[in-house]
């Protein structure tokens, strides 16, 4: 597929996942609704540049979710990978 990529290059690939799991479809479309704070349906991605981008997906992953204990992703991430370093 070509498109516009948000992130600057000019083609754009769309990856599809199944979801073998209820649990993951919830995740997903929490996940949808936290972008939607940011970016409502039908919004124009054309002139949102890479900084504000950079932003929404900073401000996300340092977000405490409640299903985790109110860790944020960035916590998370950080203490299962750090270790294997």
């Amino acid at each position: 597929m070509s498109g516009l990529d948000p992130l600057g290059s000019h083609k754009l690939l769309m990856c599809v996942h199944v979801f073998r799991s209820s649990w993951e479809r919830g995740a997903n479309e929490n996940t949808n609704g936290l972008i939607r704070q940011f970016y409502p349906k039908k919004s124009d991605f054309r002139e949102t540049t890479k900084k504000e981008l950079k932003k929404v997906i900073e401000s996300l992953n340092n977000r405490p979710r409640k299903t985790r204990d109110y860790l944020t992703p960035n916590e998370i991430f950080n203490n299962v990978f750090v270790p294997l370093l």
